[in-house]
């Protein structure tokens, strides 16, 4: 607040005496004007991590969780329903790895492929990282979609420029990094965002160990741990929060973010199973039911709970 000279101050408040309610209403006992509320900004991440082309639930009779379907369900009627920004970030791994419940064939692969692309984009993902090599594969093998798909992706190695959003107004810069990667090369980066955004978030291919590093280095706000890290609450680590994305392909991350003048504050996080109260999304579900009858054993055989 600037102080005005003593005079003028006796002057408001004579003339306060003489004003009206209105007028009175915007200033304290003194006659001086009331301070206005700390600005704070509310918004909503949500994440996931090393789904690896998970079509169908566990057939765990103690944890069936996870299915292809549930997940876009659920990341697509939570970005309806929620207030405020809503973000949604995949932290990586979302090809399948080893075996799959495909006959050996080009066209399930083309076919498998294509629909984990079309998945990303009906869950209306904002930002999603690529491990190495996968760019050029996807673009090979389902070039119709990549296209689409391109303008979200990020290269965890060598990292790709930052990618700016605006969250209610708010420039946030998002990298995807790799455990990989040195202290040099992680510090740059992280320079590099903090210059053309006013927070920082990391899609780090790690896990608890190294994703510290990757925090300390960067000097993100937030960093979201993909190797199966799963952390009960928040981890404060220098200047970062660290949260993990959960059990692979099973569960999404939701985290409620405050931004106020002290900085970024952790209003609420939770990890969301994604068990049979979660409403699936019928055509994401109808394909995977197609893909599995086509090419595998059907989906019914691959729901049948294991004893």
């Amino acid at each position: 607040m600037i102080w005005r000279s003593l005079s003028v101050l006796v002057l408001g408040v004579l003339l306060l005496g003489a004003a009206p309610e209105g007028t009175r209403a915007g200033r304290s006992a003194r006659g001086a004007e009331e301070l206005p509320p700390p600005r704070t900004e509310l918004f909503t991440v949500l994440f996931t991590g090393e789904t690896r082309g998970n079509l169908t639930p566990c057939s765990c009779p103690d944890g069936p969780w996870g299915g292809l379907a549930r997940r876009v369900g659920y990341l697509e009627s939570r970005r309806e329903e929620t207030r405020g920004p809503v973000l949604s970030l995949h932290t990586g791994g979302f090809l399948p790895v080893g075996a799959v419940p495909l006959r050996n064939d080009p066209k399930a692969e083309v076919q498998l492929v294509s629909l984990l692309m079309e998945s990303v984009l009906r869950s209306r993902i904002d930002v999603l990282a690529l491990e190495p090599g996968e760019r050029d594969y996807l673009a090979q093998i389902a070039p119709d979609l990549w296209w689409r798909l391109d303008p979200y992706s990020l290269d965890c190695v060598p990292p790709s420029p930052p990618r700016v959003v605006s969250l209610g107004g708010t420039p946030v810069a998002i990298l995807a990094l790799d455990e990989s990667l040195d202290d040099q090369v992680l510090e740059s980066a992280g320079r590099k965002a903090r210059a053309v955004a006013e927070l920082v978030f990391v899609l780090a291919r790690a896990d608890g160990v190294s994703g510290r590093r990757i925090a300390a280095r960067t000097g993100a706000d937030l960093v979201i741990l993909s190797f199966g890290v799963r952390t009960e609450t928040p981890v404060r680590y220098e200047n970062s929060w660290v949260v993990g994305a959960g059990r692979e392909g099973k569960e999404i991350g939701e985290l409620r973010l405050e931004r106020t003048e002290q900085g970024l504050r952790v209003a609420d996080y939770r990890l969301v199973p994604m068990d049979e109260t979660v409403p699936v999304h019928a055509v994401t579900d109808e394909l995977v039911r197609h893909l599995l009858d086509d090419f595998g054993p059907g989906w019914r055989t691959l729901l049948t709970p294991v004893e």
